[in-house]
């Protein structure tokens, strides 16, 4: 029988805060719970208690002292943190520009460093983002990059153990260990949009989308600048060939690709939806009613993409891009159809050819979730890192 890990996850974002690194946190806190550890989770606050922590009924223990990071706030969290007894196990959650400073805050890595050589605590570093690339953006963004390696030395020198979430962070990061001999290993990133059971629900809001009775093309994300270039062009080529189709935008930020294309084909506009933010069932149940998922990526689909774990958990026929950052495993699979990246007529082609076969759907779909369950699913991560604490030779 495995003994309990008391675990403080450190993280820049949790719930009710929106984002990848949020949902991420938020499943594995309870995860760990249900498997026999104690969590608390330290973060920024938004709301909780007088002392800015609270309970949840999960069991996880919030503590919502962290601020922005600041050296203020750092005091702060070295006094709570005191207050439970070692062995103290970090779980940090690592994305530069998630803790302040505008990515650039070699503090908070120095106050890692210190809690690991100086307080003895053990921290295990979850890889999301490593650093900035030197050859994109402008010199103040090279600047930034130079700084994130920096960083990323520091926290390496401070880290027990290294979890990437995708497998080409490995070998970007191994050599900012200068020589240590540190367990570097791939974590897999689970959907944050667990599966809902709800046909009715799911026919609902399909009929209110689609009252036509076309297909309903979906895609789910955060539509920065580079994912509008990439999405316009393809979804205007889609509608055109579709008429009877729609296309079905979840996540924040979809409106305004909506008005981006509304702009240049207006004709197009009122068969392209856009819902926001959605709570998670509901997130759910508006991805179970699309036929098939456009998610590209311009680095490629990697098991990091939240967004594309979502549509495989739910068994969505899905079309994405292969990049720098794709694993092998996507085309080993063939769980997903995959175009070269910026490949627009190969995107066009490949939903259109699903959108004409239903049979190939079906077999897309159930190839996804099978796909899912081996790789990405949540007790993979679970178990992963609780093996790593019983083989640490610590005393828990």
């Amino acid at each position: 029988m495995m003994l309990q890990t008391n675990w403080h996850i450190v993280t820049s974002e949790f719930p009710p805060a929106v984002g990848g690194v949020s949902g991420y946190a938020d499943m594995l806190a309870n995860a760990l719970v249900a498997a026999g550890d104690e969590v608390h989770v330290w973060c920024p606050e938004s709301g909780g208690g007088p002392d800015g922590s609270e309970r949840r009924e999960s069991t996880v223990h919030v503590h919502r002292v962290a601020g922005r990071f600041a050296i203020g706030d750092l005091v702060r969290l070295d006094k709570h943190l005191g207050e439970h007894l070692p062995p103290r196990q970090l779980l940090v959650q690592w994305v530069p520009h998630g803790f302040g400073a505008r990515s650039l805050n070699i503090p908070f890595c120095l106050w890692l460093w210190t809690r690991s050589i100086v307080r003895g605590d053990e921290i295990d570093l979850v890889v999301h983002e490593p650093f900035l690339s030197f050859h994109e953006g402008s010199s103040r963004q090279k600047a930034a990059a130079l700084v994130h390696r920096v960083m990323i030395t520091i926290l390496l020198g401070a880290a027990r153990r290294v979890w990437v979430t995708i497998p080409a962070w490995k070998p970007m990061i191994q050599p900012y260990a200068v020589g240590r001999a540190l367990p570097i290993a791939w974590i897999p990133v689970p959907t944050t949009i667990p599966p809902v059971a709800d046909v009715t629900s799911v026919a609902e809001t399909r009929a209110c989308v689609a009252r036509t009775g076309g297909h309903v093309i979906g895609h789910f994300g955060t539509y920065g600048s580079a994912m509008m270039d990439l999405l316009q062009p393809v979804i205007t080529a889609i509608l055109r060939l579709r008429p009877a189709d729609v296309v079905l935008l979840l996540g924040r930020g979809g409106e305004a690709l909506r008005r981006r294309i509304g702009a240049s084909a207006p004709e197009l506009s009122s068969r392209i939806h856009a819902t926001g933010v959605l709570a998670t069932r509901v997130a759910s149940i508006t991805l179970q009613a699309c036929d098939v998922m456009l998610q590209p990526y311009p680095d490629g689909i990697s098991s990091r993409r939240t967004s594309a774990m979502a549509a495989l958990a739910h068994g969505i026929p899905m079309v994405s891009t292969a990049g720098r950052l794709t694993e092998p495993m996507w085309a080993e699979a063939n769980a997903v159809r995959i175009v070269p990246a910026g490949d627009v007529t190969g995107l066009v082609e490949a939903v259109v050819s699903l959108l004409d076969d239903a049979t190939a759907r079906q077999r897309l779909g159930i190839a996804a979730s099978a796909f899912y369950d081996a790789n990405f699913a949540l007790g993979h991560t679970v178990s992963a890192l609780r093996a790593s604490t019983a083989t640490s030779g610590a005393v828990r």
